[in-house]
């Protein structure tokens, strides 16, 4: 429920529809990546470890598409 209000934010602000996209998909896969289903769920040091090993698997940023994290 949090990350749809935060997309509706982001859109009610004017962001463009591709950022709004690309955010969303972004936070969908750390939400993912630790296994948060909430905000409680969700841990600092969980977070920093999941980018961490993203990073190392592949040092090339890859784009995430909306359609896998929406």
């Amino acid at each position: 429920d949090h990350l749809e209000d935060y997309r509706r934010y982001l859109s009610s602000k004017g962001d463009t529809a591709d950022h709004v996209k690309k955010t969303a998909a972004r936070c969908r896969a750390v939400l993912d990546g630790v296994g948060a289903e909430g905000l409680g769920d969700l841990q600092p040091s969980a977070v920093t470890e999941f980018l961490a090993d993203m990073r190392a698997q592949a040092p090339v940023r890859a784009e995430l598409t909306q359609e896998k994290y929406t």
